[in-house]
């Protein structure tokens, strides 16, 4: 993609991101690769939010291998210190198809208090995990605070940790998006 001025890029993406979402975590269209994540161990992503944004639904999406034998699901938003602010039930029958967007209600919306990082959060125990798409990066660089993305706090089931664990960086950054 060649420059184009910031007007332009807000519009894009204001115009190309999913109908359901309200802001994501990059432009989908940068997407090249996908992460797998690791069952029963939270990965967090980074996503800016304004304040006064009322968010009711947390949402990924799947690449080319769907989740299966999944006992735990959930979804969860966290502020810049990785404190949980919502999440979505325990879905105990998970069911995340290949290529497939998928998304939770939280327990109920929560309204930002604040303009800034904000981290979303996924969660499943699964036999299989979903590969979910992402864009590519250096470790190196992702890894420099604030953490874009990565593995949070592990041997989890029904419930998000309060507060989140510290985030190992990882070389790929999850697509996600609010609703």
């Amino acid at each position: 993609m060649g420059y184009s001025p910031p007007i332009l890029r807000n519009l894009r993406s204001k115009i190309l991101k999913p109908d359901v979402a309200v802001y994501e975590t990059f432009d989908r269209e940068l997407a090249s690769t996908t992460s797998t994540p690791i069952s029963g161990q939270l990965k967090m992503v980074a996503i800016a939010l304004p304040s006064g944004l009322p968010v009711a639904a947390v949402g990924f999406v799947s690449g080319s291998t769907p989740l299966s034998g999944g006992s735990h699901g959930w979804f969860s938003l966290h502020d810049a210190s990785r404190n949980l602010l919502r999440q979505s039930a325990d879905d105990t029958s998970p069911v995340f198809a290949a290529n497939a967007a998928k998304s939770y209600n939280l327990s109920s919306a929560y309204v930002t208090t604040y303009e800034g990082l904000y981290y979303l959060g996924l969660m499943f125990v699964a036999s299989q995990m979903p590969t979910l798409v992402a864009i590519n990066g250096s470790s190196a660089v992702l890894g420099v605070t604030p953490i874009i993305g990565g593995n949070s706090t592990s041997s989890l089931t029904a419930t998000a940790p309060d507060p989140a664990g510290a985030i190992t960086a990882a070389g790929t950054v999850a697509y996600g998006y609010v609703a």
